[in-house]
């Protein structure tokens, strides 16, 4: 909300609202001792969630993408 409100300012569409981490943060440990096929698969999981609005906020870090209209 915050950031929508700063961005409403602007001339600027939002394209992607993005968690980067998202349940990475909560498991670094595991995700390092992924095998290949683990993590590829962890990273198909991962690519499903980023963007969706009930979870993003788990992320620890975010990364909002706009464009100039």
């Amino acid at each position: 909300e915050e950031i929508d409100a700063l961005m409403a300012k602007f001339c600027v569409e939002r394209l992607h609202f993005v968690g980067t981490d998202m349940a990475t943060n909560y498991i670094k440990s595991t995700v390092d001792a992924m095998d290949n096929e683990t993590f590829e698969l962890y990273l198909k999981y991962h690519f499903t969630i980023c963007e969706r609005c009930d979870l993003v906020g788990a992320s620890n870090h975010t990364l909002d993408i706009f464009r100039k209209r």
